[in-house]
Order: structure tokens, then sequence, then C-alpha cells
């Protein structure tokens, strides 16, 4: 697995990946974090952390629109995430529904949603950020910390620390880190 991290902060939302991908003993790089655009909601983020198979297979689907007017809610990412479970199911990807695997973060209009492996779509209400993956609580230790200790620091900054974190504690998280901004 890995490690996605997001975090609002100062009406952004900052979002940040290790490459890290295994398979049983053997690592590969692959990217977990995608900026795309979309016609009506505009540039927004979504990060992976889990089977690669399902990154390809979300990349295929776009958001879904709504009619003119209309604000963008939870309900948009349930419609994409409903999509992606149906195209996983057809393909035959395999899906772990406890929520240890294909779990994405996405960023739009300065909000953050998780989804977890059962494709449950939710903002985490009581902290301004969110960690997926098997170096999730590394980076969520992390965050915490300089929350509350170096509020002054660039919040591109934290994320980077998080997930590099992560990575000095947790072997499946590596590579490189990539950063991306909405």
């Amino acid at each position: 697995m890995s490690v996605v991290v997001g975090l609002v902060k100062d009406g952004k939302v900052y979002m940040a990946a290790d490459t890290r991908t295994t398979a049983g003993d053997e690592y590969f790089n692959h990217a977990k974090l995608f900026v795309r655009q979309h016609s009506q909601w505009g540039t927004w983020i979504l990060a992976h952390a889990g089977d690669t198979r399902d990154t390809d297979l979300a990349l295929k689907i776009d958001l879904p629109r709504r009619r003119r007017g209309k604000k963008f809610d939870e309900s948009v990412l349930r419609d994409y995430f409903d999509k992606l479970q149906l195209a996983t199911k057809s393909c035959g990807s395999v899906a772990d529904t406890n929520g240890a695997e294909s779990m994405w973060l996405v960023a739009v209009q300065g909000q953050l949603y998780g989804c977890w492996g059962n494709y449950t779509v939710d903002q985490d209400r009581d902290r301004p950020y969110m960690c997926f993956g098997s170096g999730a609580q590394y980076a969520k230790g992390c965050l915490w910390s300089l929350l509350r200790h170096r509020k002054d620091l660039d919040p591109e900054l934290m994320v980077k620390e998080a997930v590099r974190s992560a990575m000095a504690h947790c072997e499946s998280v590596g590579g490189s880190v990539n950063v991306a901004v909405i």
C-alpha cells in the first residue's frame, strides 16, 4: 500500500502521496496523486492508496455534472465512486470491503473528502486533515504535531513531512513525494 495525505488550511487543500507500490515482496513506483479538470467543478485532485488497477479505472471516469446552478456536494462524489465500484466489479478487480484497500482522498472547491474501501464518502469534520494507506497513522501523528506546535509552517511542507514521517516508519511507504495544491 502507501500513504496519501490531505490538509485543508487557509482556504486551500494541500495533498501529498508517496510513489511506492508493493506487490508481495516487490516494490514499484506508481503515481498516486492526480490533478484533474472538470468543466463544472474546476480543478480537483484525486489521491489513491491501494490496488493500482483501481487507479487506472478511476482515471477513466470523470466527476458527474449537475444541473446548472447546483453547488458541489457529497452526492457528486457518491455518484462518481458508485461508477468506480461498478467498474471494479465488472473488470474483476479485487477490492477489500473492510477498508484496507482502495481508499481515496478527493479535493475539490476547497473541501477534502475521503472514500473508504466500502465506497463510503465522507468528510472529517473534527480535524482539517485525512490520511489513508499503510502509513496513515504515522502521517496523522506528524500532522497533528505540526498543526499543534508549528502552526506557522508552510502547509505544503506539512503534508510533505507527513508523508516523509510515514516513509521513515513504514516499509511499504517510499519512493518520492508528490504534492498538489488547489
